[in-house]
């Protein structure tokens, strides 16, 4: 957890951000109050015991850790949003081509679109009846404000419609509606 020397406004003196990072080597330990280790299964931090924690971190993930809190951005008010087409381009289907099962997609999308690797993909039919959700996966490391590509085939039965939507959506884990963007790539269905 990191806290803030000055927090942001708004934030109050227990606003922080979580940061989880894979750590090697890592170790815990209860002391009391007199400084005196006890066994863990037996500590109390809610009272008068303390818990250290030890442990190392990669120079890599420390880096990437320290780039992207470098990206981050405080801002009061109003703020211009991104042209979606800054934040994730499809390569494969184009828009409006006619689509059949199994559907190979191919695209890239900048890292803060994925959350663990991964964002939703929903495909639609013309009144937005779900013919496929699932994750698509990053192909390489998300942790950054680049590109990222990614692969997927989808599986799905065609609707009697003809038009329908691929639709990626930015994963939002937050689930606070000013973090939520998506995009709809129309695509066209064969006649039956």
């Amino acid at each position: 957890m990191l806290n803030f020397d000055t927090p942001p406004k708004g934030w109050g003196e227990y606003g922080g951000i979580f940061i989880h990072l894979p750590i090697s080597n890592f170790e815990a330990n209860c002391f009391t109050a007199s400084g005196e280790e006890k066994p863990m299964k037996q500590c109390d931090p809610m009272g008068d015991d303390s818990v250290k924690l030890k442990g190392s971190v990669s120079e890599e993930n420390w880096n990437t850790m320290l780039r992207m809190l470098e990206t981050l951005e405080f801002y009061e008010g109003e703020r211009e949003e991104r042209p979606i087409s800054e934040l994730v381009q499809i390569t494969k289907p184009l828009p409006n081509t006619e689509i059949t099962s199994p559907l190979t997609i191919e695209g890239k999308a900048r890292g803060f679109w994925y959350f663990e690797g991964d964002f939703p993909l929903r495909l639609v039919n013309k009144d937005d009846a779900i013919l496929y959700e699932g994750p698509v996966s990053a192909n390489g490391k998300w942790m950054t404000e680049d590109f990222v590509p990614f692969p997927t085939t989808i599986t799905f039965k065609a609707p009697d419609d003809e038009r329908g939507y691929l639709v990626f959506e930015r994963d939002n884990p937050s689930g606070t509606p000013e973090n939520d963007r998506s995009y709809r790539l129309p695509v066209l269905f064969p006649p039956k």
